[in-house]
């Protein structure tokens, strides 16, 4: 890649290296069968402080109110009702990565 200045180049590496989930406002969670969280990107904040999150594990309560959400196989949608505000959160498995995913597409 060809940049005219020092400062773009920069920019452009931040961009590069940067994980797409830490540029994408969509708040997205990774965690593995047990629970614990491997990954959140900053956007996810508020689901983790509306579901009580010590910020290494989703809390039990949580998990126990979304059967099969720790699940490596689970593909399913769930409203989730999280400081008076619902939200849709999506929960994908990833049984040959080792985890699951978490999405929310409404803030």
């Amino acid at each position: 890649m060809q940049t005219n200045t020092t400062q773009s180049f920069a920019e452009v590496t931040v961009i590069e290296t940067a994980p797409v989930t830490d540029l994408v406002k969509m708040p997205y969670i990774r965690v593995d069968s047990k629970g614990r969280i491997l990954y959140a990107n900053e956007a996810s904040n508020f689901i983790l402080n509306g579901m009580n999150s010590k910020r290494d594990f989703i809390p039990t309560d949580f998990i126990n109110r979304i059967p099969g959400m720790l699940n490596l196989n689970a593909d399913f949608s769930v409203p989730v009702e999280l400081s008076s505000k619902t939200i849709m959160l999506d929960i994908i498995g990833f049984e040959e990565c080792g985890y699951i995913s978490l999405y929310s597409r409404a803030e």
